[in-house]
């Protein structure tokens, strides 16, 4: 059953306020570099207007989405370029957003499926 009343600070700058579940308040700035690297192939493509997958070689499993190596059998992944149509296998309405997307809600996402894709491609609806 969760408890309500703010606990004392356990650590300088976190407040906690329940303990089951475990909720805290606490502070979190991070600036940082991240590299793309090898998904640029796939960042390539969308300025082409085409979709990449990811193709494992060793077991034939693709992916909608780019991966170096497969999750099921750990082989390195190809590049292949996904069809032009698909079919949208789910959606959903987003009414709440994390603050830098807010004046965008409400926004719909869908899940679509390609033909001899094995993976979904998660992508945000536009128009």
């Amino acid at each position: 059953m969760p408890t309500e009343s703010k606990l004392p600070e356990i650590e300088r700058g976190t407040e906690v306020f329940a303990v089951d579940p475990l909720t805290v308040r606490a502070h979190f700035e991070v600036d940082y570099v991240h590299s793309y690297k090898q998904d640029t192939p796939f960042f390539h493509g969308l300025q082409k207007r085409k979709l990449l997958g990811s193709h494992c070689a060793k077991c034939n499993y693709r992916y909608a989405t780019p991966r170096s190596h497969c999750m099921y059998c750990g082989g390195k992944t190809e590049w292949f370029e996904l069809p032009p149509t698909g079919r949208v296998h789910s959606w959903t309405v987003c009414y709440f957003a994390a603050q830098e997307f807010l004046k965008d809600v409400p926004f719909t996402l869908v899940l679509v499926e390609f033909d001899g894709v094995d993976t979904l491609f998660l992508s945000r609806l536009i128009g």
